[in-house]
């Protein structure tokens, strides 16, 4: 987590408000130098180069007495906060915000060209920006005395005050984005195809295909790094004339402005943004990737005919199990079977099964899918009472006697204990009445259940609904949430659900060594590193260990083999 100086701490006692800094400057000039500087935070550079370079084209025609200002106010903050501070500036959460600042409060007026002046402006109207987000952080922040005898109060001082930070460090795979795009295609042009005609013609589309290039071509455009250029990851998108420009249009914020008070949601929706001069420009690219499945998922049915249909619940419902489930968590999991001789399982509409069952000699993997999106209310405005509720609802708890999450496993493993798994003849007949290793999981399809602390909560609720029969019976090991793009990642390099096993002993290691850190020595660092997601972990740390994804294979094709799409369905006119 970082957290950047803002104005009232690099400059206490200055009088200069955001509005005074920004009011002779419009807003689309504004928003348009907020983009390209987020952009840049993209550059495949190491964080610390990235953040001096940035700085260093920002300040380029900033007066010696401004500079000298500046660097002052920087210097003084890190001596007083005796070194913490690493000398960062620029940050995306910061600069989205002020987005929206300048969406809500639009100015539109001529200006000849930008000034020096004008470009020190916008800092300081930024680090103002920073000082109103850090501000509202703190105001989140528990008590710490207050929660000491809360057996919820570690959640309590990580979920809420971490909550809107936390979304922001989401590095979304946008090939896994795409993956999913073309899991959801085929279906919607057998099951749902007269509505699927409907939307694709508001964009003057006839085929997928070229909703499909659409989207590419956007998301190529923010993958492009120019290094010998100043701005390295500018890029604009101007279609050439004649080109339909509806999709884009779509997807632009400039329609929604004025017509009420825009929210980070709204830019999630629409994250183009118009600069007349230059044409089309991603607000951020992250918040682009996920839209790239999210986006056609919910204007299949919100801008058709089909919202009058059926409800919302029966049609996510649907997709969630035909598509995400049965293409697209099936598809990965065979991808990651390594012998005919391992035992592989999906879920056979009973509740005589997990999601899927894969055993590997004596190691077990139980896994349960849940394509759960955290409700964006609760990331705008992060509440730990609602937080808590919406996990232990989707997670923990059972509705109208259907179990969920980490009851489903519970139950599994009883069916285990009572050897009711006809599927698997090996371990009825030969392994039943060994010592077998069971590794559950919750795989999931949401950054945010990768929090820290959430992993933590739901295993304490896991192990506890254990029968001391059965833990004496199994070595089960503690529950573990992994996010399904993590796995499709692995497929991808050729990995098995033997590295995935290798990578769950270590993680386990790696808790239990920063737990004892934790005891010995308790601070903020230790104790969030002690309550980290798999996720986190395999970022940080499995991740550069990995094998580079084939040059000579063909995952295009091996990615339509997996859930059976070939070319000729995406190029056939709806």
């Amino acid at each position: 987590m970082v957290t950047i100086p803002g104005f009232r701490e690099l400059f206490p006692g200055h009088k200069g408000t955001y509005e005074e800094f920004v009011k002779d400057i419009p807003s689309e000039i504004v928003i348009s130098v907020l983009i390209m500087l987020n952009n840049e935070l993209n550059a495949p550079l190491p964080y610390a180069e990235n953040q001096k370079r940035i700085r260093n084209v920002v300040s380029f025609r900033y007066s010696k007495e401004q500079l000298a200002m500046l660097n002052a106010a920087f210097s003084n903050y890190m001596q007083r906060t005796k070194g913490y501070y690493d000398d960062d500036v620029f940050g995306r959460r910061y600069l989205l915000a002020m987005i929206l600042k300048e969406l809500n409060n639009f100015r539109s007026f001529e200006l000849a060209d930008t000034s020096p002046q004008y470009e020190f402006n916008i800092l300081m109207a930024y680090l103002c920006i920073v000082q109103e987000v850090n501000d509202k952080d703190h105001a989140l922040m528990p008590d710490p005395k207050e929660n000491a005898k809360d057996p919820l109060g570690m959640y309590r001082m990580i979920w809420a005050p971490n909550f809107n930070q936390y979304d922001f460090n989401e590095s979304t795979d946008a090939g896994f984005q795409f993956f999913k795009l073309l899991c959801l295609v085929p279906y919607a042009f057998q099951h749902y195809r007269g509505y699927a005609k409907e939307y694709l013609n508001k964009f003057g589309f006839k085929t997928f295909g070229q909703l499909l290039h659409s989207i590419h071509v956007i998301t190529m455009s923010t993958l492009t790094y120019k290094k010998e250029e100043v701005l390295s990851k500018l890029t604009y998108i101007n279609p050439l004339q004649g080109v339909d420009e509806s999709h884009l249009k779509s997807q632009t914020i400039n329609s929604e402005i004025g017509k009420r008070e825009l929210t980070l949601n709204d830019i999630r929706k629409a994250p183009l943004f118009f600069n007349h001069r230059d044409k089309y420009m991603v607000i951020d690219a992250d918040l682009y990737h996920r839209k790239t499945y999210k986006g056609p998922f919910f204007e299949l049915y919100y801008s058709t005919e089909l919202s009058k249909q059926q409800s919302f619940n029966q049609y996510s419902a649907t997709i969630s199990l035909d598509v995400l489930e049965k293409m697209l968590f099936q598809g990965i999991f065979s991808g990651l079977r390594a012998s005919k001789y391992d035992c592989l399982h999906f879920d056979d509409n009973t509740d005589l099964s997990p999601d899927c069952y894969y055993r590997r000699n004596k190691s077990i993997f139980l896994t349960e899918f849940k394509a759960y999106l955290f409700p964006d209310e609760l990331a705008s405005n992060p509440d730990f009472e609602k937080i808590k509720e919406y996990i232990d609802r989707r997670f923990v708890k059972t509705e109208g006697g259907k179990a969920k999450g980490i009851t489903q496993l519970i139950n599994q493993i009883n069916r285990l204990y009572a050897n009711e798994f006809e599927f698997d003849e090996k371990f009825r007949k030969e392994l039943h009445s060994k010592k077998v290793t069971i590794y559950p999981i919750i795989c999931h399809n949401e950054f945010n259940f990768s929090m820290p602390g959430i992993n933590e909560y739901l295993n304490t609720q896991f192990m506890s609904g254990l029968s001391a029969e059965v833990k004496a019976k199994f070595n089960i090991k503690s529950l573990v949430l992994i996010n399904l793009d993590i796995l499709y990642d692995l497929m991808l390099r050729g990995g098995t659900f033997k590295e995935v096993e290798g990578f769950l002993e270590r993680y386990h290691r790696i808790i239990d060594s920063r737990n004892k850190q934790m005891q010995k020595q308790l601070h903020a660092d230790n104790f969030l590193r002690a309550k980290s997601s798999f996720d986190e972990i395999y970022n940080s740390l499995f991740f550069p260990e990995l094998k580079d994804i084939p040059k000579t294979s063909d995952i295009t094709q091996r990615l339509r083999e997996l859930i059976g799409v070939e070319q000729a369905q995406l190029d056939k006119e709806v």
